[in-house]
């Protein structure tokens, strides 16, 4: 990566698996992926001339939120969520990008041992909290949107 796109590797962090192969693969297709992030002329929303917005907000009460958040968390672990990760895990491995997913790794602790079902609980609905704070902010942010 370093000889194909060094300003790439300069702004992804070595880690970041998902990233480093995005990047690769769109230097497989002939371009950088640092040009597609800064220049407006490789960017898809400028070459095809994507420029209609619309954004639509629900900007809820944060009590009634969390409790929506709360019974959603408690719906997905009596559905069987920690048993849909270990069987994600089983079949597909534990670096499968599935299981980077929210909550997932609350899932997997608990069904190895390692919580109590009320810490899963307690872990998922945090996690899924803060996932909605940080949609709210940006939600804010956006000059396009409305609440």
């Amino acid at each position: 990566m370093n000889d194909l796109d060094p300003e790439a590797l300069d702004k992804i962090f070595s880690g970041d698996d998902y990233r480093l192969g995005r990047a690769l693969e769109v230097n497989l297709m002939g371009e950088k992926w640092s040009r597609l992030k800064i220049d407006p002329n490789t960017s898809a929303i400028y070459k095809y001339n994507l420029e209609i917005r619309l954004g639509i907000f629900l900007d809820l009460d944060r009590k009634e939120l969390y409790e929506r958040i709360n019974l959603r968390a408690k719906r997905m672990i009596d559905l069987g969520m920690a048993d849909e990760a270990w069987e994600i895990r089983e079949r597909y491995g534990e670096s499968c990008p599935g299981l980077k997913s929210l909550g997932y790794n609350f899932a997997l602790e608990n069904k190895k041992g390692n919580s109590n079902v009320e810490t899963f609980f307690v872990d998922l609905s945090q996690s899924h909290r803060n996932y909605a704070k940080r949609q709210i902010t940006w939600f804010r942010k956006e000059n396009y949107i409305q609440a």
